[in-house]
């Protein structure tokens, strides 16, 4: 074999080389692509069921013994969307997850379970009304962002994009408000 055949060989093997890896790397973009839109998907359902649990309590919640029936269902809801809404405002300390597992969730319980003294429960339970309505509000402006486009939603998993900042300023006035009005009843 000649080096000029050598030579044309490795051309032609480097040349189905470069083929190959642009097929893989073309085919792995557009599965990065539907994961993608996947996730941002399967977010905005996290967001309606969490709209969801507002509303229910919402339209279902007016007296004491009304939280006592739907705790467990809030509980329930609470525990499973909590770690895995987005956007997750890591950044500031302020997440979600966080306010709804620590503050909300406990306060909740406390109302419908007695925990609280007796005098206390009545403004505690507006005050639970109160912040559901306000995260009832939060889900709405979230959905609302995220629109029925999946290249909108997708910008709710991405912390820098301009519509995350925005529901991160939401989230973050939201927890703040609210830790300090439920610390107040401990």
């Amino acid at each position: 074999m000649t080096k000029l055949t050598a030579y044309r060989i490795s051309l032609v093997l480097s040349g189905f080389i470069i083929v190959m890896l642009s097929v893989i790397l073309y085919l792995s973009c557009r599965r990065y692509s539907a994961l993608e839109e996947r996730m941002a998907n399967q977010n905005v359902m996290r967001w309606q069921g969490l709209y969801f649990m507002t509303e229910t309590i919402d339209n279902n919640v007016k007296t004491l013994e009304d939280a006592n029936k739907f705790a467990l269902y809030q509980n329930q809801t609470v525990n499973w969307l909590a770690d895995i809404l987005y956007p997750r405002c890591i950044k500031s300390g302020d997440e979600l997850g966080n306010f709804l597992k620590l503050a909300y969730d406990p306060f909740v319980q406390d109302i419908a379970y007695g925990n609280l003294p007796e005098e206390k429960r009545q403004e505690a339970l507006k005050l639970y009304l109160e912040i559901n309505g306000e995260l009832g509000k939060l889900c709405e402006n979230v959905l609302n962002c995220a629109g029925n486009d999946a290249s909108e939603q997708a910008e709710l998993l991405d912390d820098n994009s301009e519509a995350s900042e925005k529901i991160i300023e939401e989230i973050q006035i939201l927890t703040q408000k609210y830790k300090e009005k439920i610390q107040s009843f401990n």
